[in-house]
């Protein structure tokens, strides 16, 4: 995988306006710095006498983004929303050592997806093969180069079916581009996350079966490389 802090996924999104990348998670006490692109939303026209200059108008360039990413964790899984489905909430040592453990994983990498640099979500991208997943199926649902993801929205501003669908996609398109002998990409939500299995859906995703583990009865939704479209823009 990318080292700490790297972004290796970075596209502009014309439905919404605004730059999807994904980074690697880092450890740092220091927010990684975004250098990706970013929408011009800055406006054209500034009143004449107003003492505003483009240059002094906050942009992502000027602004100091206090958050590390252990923070951000500790504060999205401290909300209750997201504490009912990853049960992760309590002081920061249990984030921080969720997310050392992350990083220390052979089998996947966590990431921090971003809107025009703004981190909204955290993922975890995984190796089929290797992931306790892997434990509960046969050999002939998954090849060795096949992976996964989990994934939480911590910021409300950025929740809402589109960007879910967007996000969704690109994941999918990322793996495909990272490795041409992935061939599907699986995912196990919980069977009454309606919601979300309905957007797995919405993007290409269908339920094969059902699966119990230990702590959740869930839905394999799979898709596969040879019906694949496009990602949603």
């Amino acid at each position: 995988p990318p080292a700490q802090g790297e972004t290796f996924y970075t596209r502009y999104i014309p439905s919404v306006g605004q730059f999807l990348s994904f980074r690697v998670a880092s450890l740092s006490p220091k927010t990684p710095p975004h250098r990706g692109p970013v929408s011009d939303s800055t406006p054209s026209f500034l009143p004449p006498g107003s003492g505003v200059t483009q240059g002094s108008l906050p942009s992502i360039a000027n602004m100091t983004i206090t958050p590390n990413d252990t923070d951000l964790l500790h504060t999205w899984m401290n909300d209750p929303r997201v504490d009912a489905l990853f049960a992760m909430a309590g002081p920061r040592s249990v984030q921080e050592k969720m997310l050392r453990e992350a990083l220390n994983t052979k089998n996947s990498f966590p990431v921090i997806g971003c809107w025009d640099g703004k981190p909204f979500g955290f993922f975890e991208l995984y190796w089929v093969k290797e992931d306790r997943l892997g434990r509960y199926l046969s050999s002939h649902d998954y090849g060795n180069w096949d992976r996964g993801f989990h994934a939480l929205v911590g910021e409300q501003e950025f929740r809402g079916p589109h960007r879910v669908k967007v996000w969704m996609s690109a994941l999918v398109h990322y793996f495909w581009l990272a490795d041409p002998r992935t061939e599907r990409v699986l995912v196990e939500p919980r069977t009454d996350h309606k919601k979300f299995i309905d957007y797995l859906q919405d993007v290409g995703f269908y339920k094969e079966r059902e699966i119990a583990f230990p702590h959740k009865q869930a839905a394999l939704m799979k898709i596969r490389r040879e019906g694949w479209e496009a990602p949603v823009l």
